[in-house]
This record gives C-alpha cells, sequence and structure tokens, in this order.
C-alpha cells in the first residue's frame, strides 16, 4: 500500500478561505465523500491538501493536533488509514489495477482513525480502465471514507466521475502577493483565462453595476457573451476568493482593482461567498460534463446568482 507522508506546517494566507470552508463542511458532517481540487501546479496545493487529511485522520476536537498518534503516523508517512494513488512512474498513468488495491483498503474498518482516506495525485493520469473502477467505487463510497483527488488539468477527468466530486479550482500561488486575479494570469498570461483576467477592472465594474441596480442582468450577459462561460464562471470564482481574502487580511494592495472589489464586498458576507463558491463550482461542474449549453442563459443564471447571494438588498 502506497502511503504518503503530511506536512503540517502552517497555512499560507492564500489558503485561509479555503481552509474555513472545508473545516466548516468536515466539524458539521457536511463533508461531501470526494473533493476535486485542480490548480496549475500540485505542489501549490499540498500544505491545503496535508492538512485536510490530517484533519480526517485526527480524533481531536482541535484537529489536526499534530501531536496524537494518528497526526505522529500521518507525518511520518506510516498511516494505515491513508491511501495514496499517484502514476506508476515519472510521466506514467494511473492504472487499474492500483484502483483495485482500495476493494481491500476500503472495504475493512480503520485501524485507528474514525475515517479512511484516499488521496488521488494526478487523478487526471487515470487511464480509461482505472476511472471506470473508481467510478464504481464513488458511486456507492463506504461509510467513513473520504477521496481527494488532485488534478492538474481537469480535461481527462470523466464527466461521471467530475459529477460524483466537489470541484475546487486554484489559481496559481506561485510568488502568491495577494492578489488571485493577477495571479491566475501570471499562471498562464496566454491563456483564456488569462487573457480574461486583463479585463478584470471592466468585469468587476459591471458586477458592481449590478449590485446597485444599474443595470440589468440580461443586458450585462450579453455584454459578456463574447467570453467563453467556462472562464466567465472561473474569473468569478476567483473573485468570490478574492473577497474572502479581503475579509480576513486588509493588508491588500491599493490600486483602483482593489478599491473597486472592496466596494463590491461590502455587498456581501463571508457567509454568503462560501455559499456563492459552492454555487459557482456546481455551476462549473455542470458546464464541464453538459455537451449543450445555452451560453446566454446559462450566463444570465450565473449573474443572477451572484446578485442573489448578497446580504445587503
Amino acid at each position: 500500500m502506497s502511503m504518503h507522508k503530511v506536512d503540517l506546517t502552517d497555512l499560507k494566507p492564500e489558503y485561509h478561505g479555503f481552509w474555513q470552508q472545508f473545516k466548516r463542511a468536515y466539524d458539521n458532517q457536511r463533508l461531501t465523500h470526494a473533493l476535486l481540487l485542480s490548480g496549475a501546479s500540485l505542489a501549490y496545493l499540498k500544505p491545503l491538501v496535508n492538512h485536510m487529511i490530517a484533519t480526517m485522520l485526527c480524533k481531536q476536537v482541535t484537529a489536526p493536533c499534530t501531536t496524537c498518534k494518528s497526526c505522529n503516523l500521518a507525518i511520518q508517512g506510516e498511516h494505515p488509514d491513508l491511501h495514496l494513488i499517484e502514476p506508476d512512474k515519472v510521466g506514467g498513468v494511473i492504472k487499474v489495477e492500483q484502483v483495485r488495491e482500495l476493494q481491500n483498503y476500503l472495504y475493512t474498518s480503520p485501524q485507528i482513525a474514525e475515517n479512511k482516506i484516499v488521496f488521488i495525485k494526478n487523478a487526471e493520469k487515470m487511464n480509461h480502465s482505472a476511472a471506470n473502477s473508481l467510478l464504481k467505487i464513488l458511486e456507492e463510497p463506504p461509510q467513513n471514507s473520504y477521496f481527494i483527488l488532485g488534478a492538474e488539468s481537469i480535461n481527462t477527468i470523466p464527466a461521471t466521475i467530475f459529477s460524483r466530486c466537489q470541484y475546487w479550482f486554484f489559481s496559481n500561488f506561485n510568488h502568491y502577493n495577494g492578489n488571485y486575479l493577477v495571479e491566475s494570469s501570471l499562471g498562464d498570461a496566454e491563456s483564456s483565462l488569462g487573457k480574461l483576467s486583463e479585463q478584470s477592472e471592466s468585469l468587476i465594474n459591471d458586477l458592481l453595476a449590478i449590485q446597485k441596480e444599474k443595470i440589468s442582468i440580461i443586458a450585462i450577459a450579453e455584454k459578456w457573451s463574447i467570453y467563453e462561460l467556462m472562464d466567465l464562471a472561473r474569473f468569478m470564482y476567483l473573485v468570490t476568493a478574492q473577497m474572502i481574502h479581503n475579509y480576513f487580511h486588509k493588508n491588500y494592495p491599493q490600486s483602483v482593482l482593489f478599491s473597486m472589489l472592496e466596494e463590491l464586498t461590502k455587498y456581501f458576507k463571508p457567509i454568503n461567498l462560501f455559499f456563492l463558491l459552492d454555487k459557482l463550482n456546481q455551476i462549473i461542474k455542470n458546464l464541464s460534463y453538459s455537451i449543450n449549453v445555452n451560453q446566454l442563459l446559462a450566463l444570465e443564471d450565473l449573474l443572477l446568482s451572484f446578485y442573489e447571494t448578497r446580504e445587503f438588498k
């Protein structure tokens, strides 16, 4: 059985919003059995993934406590209730035999913790047979089992698996400076999302106009119809993540963009923003496996979700 060594160094500020969302769901027993985390590099996601894993393995109220037997085994990479699946070699794929090993692992009681955790690293590299084998497990996951799928791209993740996961999209955190929108552009300036982020001020100004009821959602939807719908959904996810960050960290840069974001943030409370992240997750998920989508109607629904989630009307 493959083991994963958990490093519990302090989380950086860019993870705090996602971490609180995860912790709230887990503490309230509302955490989905499968999380799909996607980012430009899994190395950037490692600290957050490690804290998630340790929390689900630790029995202490202050999980992860970092000192109990379960935490120590996780830190040492020797926890029997944590199973790692990753490509068998550099440039390789995840094979069906690796997923089939889960049958014996998952359908027995945990040895130390109350949960069993499966971390699938580079899930986008599962071959067809491996994906089908995983799907059968995700359709009826064993009790007290949790799956974390990490992927650098979701293009090869089958829609059937995608639909059974809660999807979190992360911008590039390399050289992070507290600006999700700029960082997403720097991650790949030539990508369609990177080019879209160059229009951040104009797009956020449109969102402000909607909140102030100066312009209709239909008019903005028509204006935005020149962009890819998936990029717009991801952009609004980044905007929401930025507003959450701004609530907890007041040392953000002084600029026209951040002044506009500060004004936009006043229309929401943190709980509403976390709810909006969930809504955007669902929209991104639907877009990822829907073939026929009326872009204009879907965009109007996206903007309506943003408007209806605000706190002050």
